[in-house]
Parts: structure tokens; sequence; C-alpha cells
């Protein structure tokens, strides 16, 4: 009987164990905008964006993570003249989730010297309607305005 006791409790630990997993690695799932062809003088650097639908009906964040309750972001490094940026959104103006969307965005993209402090931008870039699918795009730095 304590064998028993003993495997049912470390089969409900295992399984709590695997749902919480399961939903963490879940809940990071969503689009990502790569930038290729970025000048090596930007190498070591650090990005962050914003992109909206013309008609403003969505708006979305590039960083590695954000949260707008505490008013924190934390821009995406450039390595080898390439970046991937995870997409945000959010629907209230606090929360922030994965995007996974269809829509056309324009994309106001900003390299900076570190992932957090934003006084001292280098570059700034846009991009005109870039398409994305299932939350993602790739762009060359070469096709920014």
């Amino acid at each position: 009987m304590v064998n028993k006791r003993f495997f049912t409790g470390m089969l409900v630990l295992t399984l709590v164990f695997g749902m919480t997993v399961a939903c963490e690695a879940q809940s990071n799932k969503g689009g990502e905008f790569t930038l290729t062809n970025i000048p090596g003088k930007y190498d070591g650097k650090y990005v962050a964006f914003h992109g909206e639908e013309d008609d403003g009906n969505i708006e979305v964040y590039g960083a590695d993570s954000i949260d707008f309750s505490k008013g924190f972001l934390k821009a995406s490094r450039i390595k080898d003249g390439k970046v991937i940026i995870p997409i945000w959104i959010t629907r209230d103006g606090k929360n922030v989730v994965r995007y996974s969307g269809n829509h056309s965005l324009d994309i106001e993209l900003t390299i900076f010297n570190t992932p957090t402090d934003f006084d001292g931008e280098l570059d700034t870039v846009f991009f005109r309607r870039v398409r994305f699918s299932n939350g993602n795009a790739t762009e060359s730095y070469d096709n920014s305005r």
C-alpha cells in the first residue's frame, strides 16, 4: 500500500510538472521578426521596434521581453549582421502576449547601445507594409527607408 501511494504521488508530481512546463512553453510561442544584412558597425548592439497597421487597429512591439505594467522592455541583440526579435501585442495597454497574426505592418526599428537604456539611439529605420504570416516576417536592412 505504501509503495502504491508513493508511485501515485510521483505520477501526480510528474503530471503537474509536465503541465507547467507545457503551459510555459506554449505562452512563448508566437511570431518573430528577422532582420538581416545589418551593417557590421551595429554588431553587439540592440534592437527594439514598434509596428502598426495603416488603420491603427493592430499595434505590435518587438523586443526580447516586455512588461508594460512595470515599464520594462529588453531589446534584442544583433549578432553577425542579423537579429531575431520576438513580437508582442497588447489589447489593454498593460498585458502583452506573443503576436501570431497575418497583417501588413509598418515598422519603426531603433538600434541602441544597451538592451535597457534607450537614451542613446544609434539609428532608426523604417519598413513599409511588412507582410507577417503566422506572426513571422523577414526583412533586409537594405530595404529600410
